[in-house]
């Protein structure tokens, strides 16, 4: 903005000239030596070097993303205050409220994450405390909400949840959308399948932002309202990394991803740096001291660090300790780029694709099986489509079925395998003695995750319908497992007509998970490649303060969970998996060993 134009503004538009954010921040917050200068060259960039609405900040943890909302935040406050009417310079109708919104997932971490912090700042401020002491400037405190109001301009600062569906209709100058990488994603509810609560509200608020000042030629606007989106990292297809690709190239879009320490001050870190592959789907990251660090990694087989093309990062050397201790955590928490998993339960990525069988394919048409509606005799029911094109291989071997139902209105999972063959893992136990185990390998016919539709539910007569089908189709079907006691009159229903029906819990017994690992890690299972199963599986995360299996918030564990309980009758129901050798150390006292029960099925 130059002098000429802005003693024009002054007069005209503004009550006192307007300081740039370098002097807003040093003298009228009184941060003074506080603010580190790379974080401020960045300030410097959003307000004076460009014309951006949309500004999405993300990466690691500790650079200062929280600390530069907040004064992007006052400033913004403050450009709106000084103006002689903010309503009519900004294309509003006199008197009418001008907020600028703090929007967390519940109106009590926005108010807790941002707005209290925003508040101690304000009143420390030499330029705010005395606005503040005059009553020119009001703060009004709730239990879980509050405001900052500036009373002749009728500017208000305001927190506020996503379940508030009246800041849908307020008249914003800005908007903070604080940490949304680690918003919930609601798999069936009132609002839609699938519901992706940090997305969603983006799109609402950005929309409406759009269409208030989208019309403005920019440089008639006395200062440019902005709309901020600030989290660290956290999973595949995070918003922030989202918006990255769809807004990248617009004039009026910027986008910050820092590394922890690309804000901090020389000197803060060591030197000397160390090298991280960031990996990927398939291969988990590596620290990389030598061309020989990168033997054995799948990205690009044959090559090292100096051509394999992958993201290489160096990292200062006082982090290396945090490194070698969790580097899924380490490359997600100081590097920025999302993991499938913060606690992988299953490491080595590339065996779940190893087993993959191209021979086989999925039975269904569509990846997700959704009922459609049928009427019979005037009645509406929720049909779902049937495994049309399943093939029956090996028919005499016994089927062995699992159906993860969940709740009615969540996605169902349903999986069907059976015994191809047995194969003997050669093992070293701890003393260093070696023995071998018969093991069977485990083929999986059908796996497939039923969506309830958007007007509907799920009905647990037509998951029994699928069953009798496959009955039908002359699977010889010996055991159908549930995952809880909603299943109670199915199983009842089913032992009409198959051999085992029962309850069986992958999450309160860790055991089916883990024949699934091992069967992953040993190459003795086989799956086609179907795309929700292999997501769930790389995204699986172990929690040791629960003791169980779990996936990621927003995540889902559906067809994984049908999976494991197939293998797990087949490890458990086949009768030749047990040690062909046995060593000491079991049982537990008074409990035959599992193997020599296996002898009586």
């Amino acid at each position: 903005m130059n002098e000429e134009y802005l003693e024009i503004l002054v007069s005209d538009v503004f009550e006192e000239k307007p300081v740039d954010i370098e002097e807003f921040v040093n003298y009228y917050l009184g941060l003074k030596g506080q603010v580190f200068p790379k974080l401020m060259d960045l300030l410097i960039k959003v307000w004076h070097e460009g014309e951006y609405f949309l500004v999405v900040l993300d990466g690691g943890i500790g650079w200062g993303k929280s600390t530069f909302a907040k004064i992007n935040l006052l400033y913004l406050f403050y450009n709106a205050i000084i103006l002689k009417s903010p309503q009519r310079f900004l294309g509003f109708v006199e008197g009418t409220e001008l907020p600028i919104l703090l929007v967390g997932e519940s109106q009590k971490q926005a108010k807790h994450t941002l707005f209290n912090d925003v508040k101690t700042i304000m009143q420390n401020s030499p330029y705010f405390a005395e606005k503040i002491k005059s009553r020119e400037i009001l703060m009004y405190e709730a239990k879980d909400g509050g405001e900052v109001r500036h009373v002749g301009k009728n500017v208000v600062i305001v927190p506020r949840g996503i379940d508030d569906t009246g800041i849908l209709g307020l008249n914003l100058i800005g908007v903070v959308m604080e940490e949304v990488n680690f918003w919930s994603v609601l798999v069936n509810s009132k609002l839609g399948r699938n519901y992706d609560t940090a997305r969603e509200t983006f799109d609402k608020l950005h929309r409406r932002f759009v269409s208030r000042y989208g019309n403005f030629e920019i440089r008639q606007l006395p200062f440019i309202p902005k709309f901020f989106v600030v989290s660290s990292n956290h999973k595949e297809k995070d918003l922030t990394s989202q918006l990255a690709k769809e807004y990248g190239g617009s004039p009026n879009f910027l986008y910050l991803h820092m590394r922890s320490w690309d804000t901090h001050p020389y000197g803060w870190h060591a030197e000397e740096t160390f090298r991280v592959c960031i990996g990927n789907r398939q291969q988990l990251p590596r620290i990389i001291d030598s061309e020989e660090s990168c033997r054995g990694c799948k990205i690009a087989l044959g090559r090292t660090f100096k051509n394999c093309g992958h993201k290489i990062e160096e990292v200062p050397a006082d982090y290396r300790v945090d490194f070698e201790r969790d580097i899924v955590r380490s490359v997600r928490d100081y590097l920025g780029y999302p993991q499938y998993a913060s606690s992988p339960f299953i490491a080595d990525r590339e065996r779940v694709f190893n087993c993959i069988d191209e021979v086989l394919s999925h039975p269904w048409e569509d990846e997700e099986v959704v009922p459609y509606v049928s009427i019979v005799q005037e009645v509406q029911r929720w049909k779902i489509p049937l495994p049309a094109k399943i093939k029956v291989i090996n028919p005499q071997a016994k089927r062995f079925i699992h159906v993860d139902l969940g709740l009615r209105r969540d996605a169902c999972g349903i999986a069907m395998g059976h015994v191809e063959e047995f194969v003997t893992v050669e093992r070293i136990d701890e003393e260093g003695n070696s023995y071998s185990e018969t093991l069977p390998v485990v083929r999986i016919d059908l796996m497939v995750r039923i969506v309830p539709p958007e007007e509907g539910e799920i009905e647990i007569s037509e998951v029994r319908n699928v069953l009798y089908y496959l009955q039908s189709r002359g699977f010889n079907i010996h055991t159908i497992s549930f995952d809880g006691f909603q299943s109670a009159d199915s199983i009842q229903i089913l032992k009409r007509r198959f051999p085992e029906v029962e309850l069986l819990s992958v999450d309160r017994n860790t055991q089916p998970y883990e024949f699934l690992r091992s069967a992953i890690y040993e190459g003795r299972i086989r799956y086609y490649h179907y795309k929700p199963f292999i997501s769930e599986l790389l995204e699986l995360e172990f929690d040791d303060v629960k003791g169980k299996v779990d996936h990621p918030p927003g995540g889902s564990k559906d067809v994984a969970d049908a999976v494991a309980g197939v293998v797990y009758h087949c490890m458990i129901k086949s009768k030749a998996s047990f040690p062909s050798r046995i060593e000491r150390g079991y049982p537990h006292v008074g409990e035959s060993p599992w193997w020599e029960r296996l002898r009586e099925l």
